[in-house]
Formats: C-alpha cells, structure tokens, sequence
C-alpha cells in the first residue's frame, strides 16, 4: 500500500516498478489528472503497452492537498483511491492475468506541472534496529538521556513514531533521540553508533 497526499494543478505519475532503482522495462504507470484534469489512466508497460482512461474530473486541485491511496497484491490486483470528506472511493481497479512483482515505488508531476507530495510511511516496527558503530547520526535530536545498556536507548525509541532512530555512545552510555522527518546525515565518531528502524 502506498498512501500519499498530493497539491497538483495536473498530471501526477506513479511509477510501480518490478526493481528499486525504477530503471526496469517492466512496470506500471498510473497518471492521475492527466487531459487537463479530467482523466486518471492506468498503463502497464511489459514490451508493450496498454492503456485504461477513466473519467475523473476536478481530481487533482492546485492549491488543495488530495489523498490518494494506492493497493496492490500478489495476485495482480490494483486499487487507487481517494480520500473525500465522507471517506474513501475506488477510482479504479484492474486485475493484471500476468502480474508484474513490485519492488520500487516512484512519483514525479509531468507536462509542466508542479506538485507538493507528502509520501505517508506507516512504520511497521518489528523490534529490530540496524546499526553502524563509529557512527554518528548528526541530526535535529528529540532529547538526550543516559540509560543502562544500547537496548534500553532503543526500547525507549520503538513507541515513539517521532523518533528516527538512536545515537549510543558505549563508553558513556550516552542515548540521544533522532528527530523524523528529516534527511539522515552520518558522520565518523569514535564510541558512538547510529540507529534506525529496520
């Protein structure tokens, strides 16, 4: 699932991929306000390509955020949705009969529109952190404690979604919280390590 808010005047993309870095010949294509905002249309691209128009007018807004919301399965389901005062409505719904696995997500606005995207990233958190020693999340930090061990930093990170992740310094037990929402920036430093949500 990918759910998304996004303030376009027209034409917004999502690219679903079959690799990560998107540079695959073998993807799906969703343009969302394309014909001057009054269609949305779904494209797979496998060596060809085939296209489906649905009529959505005023679906997009130039100054008003929309939320979107976009679901795919296994068995080649996809669904876009948005959000509306009243709750969610299907737009459209196709079944691929030869699904193409998804494993990389892109957006962009295109024909010379611009767009303000808030990607929404629901963390599932399974308990596991992934870390580098010597390194140092040189971030806007949330607050700073001492705790008793590098699990005890971390547990005090896991319920709270505003924390990015942890710096931990093993010589003095020194725990500091990463503010989210911002771009990560590791530097080297001795006796601290850096970690995320894996």
């Amino acid at each position: 699932m990918f759910r998304f808010g996004v303030e376009a005047c027209h034409d917004a993309f999502i690219l679903l991929s079959s690799v990560v870095n998107l540079q695959s010949q073998d993807f799906y294509e969703i343009c969302i306000g394309g014909s001057d905002n009054t269609a949305t249309s779904f494209r797979r691209k496998y060596n060809t390509g085939n296209t489906h128009f649905i009529f959505t007018p005023e679906i997009l807004n130039c100054t008003e955020k929309r939320t979107i919301i976009l679901k795919w399965k296994f068995n080649g389901e996809i669904t876009l949705l948005k959000e509306t005062n009243i709750g969610t409505e299907v737009v459209m719904t196709w079944i691929d009969p030869s699904p193409i696995y998804i494993h990389g997500v892109g957006i962009m606005t295109g024909w010379g529109a611009d767009g303000l995207w808030i990607i929404e990233y629901p963390s599932a958190l399974i308990g596991r952190y992934c870390g580098t020693p010597t390194t140092y999340g040189n971030m806007m930090l949330l607050s700073t404690s001492i705790q008793r061990s590098r699990m005890t930093c971390l547990s005090k990170c896991s319920p709270n979604r505003a924390c990015l992740g942890v710096n931990f310094n093993k010589e003095t037990n020194e725990c500091e919280f990463v503010s989210g929402g911002q771009i990560i920036h590791n530097i080297s430093r001795q006796d601290w390590s850096f970690y995320t949500r894996c």
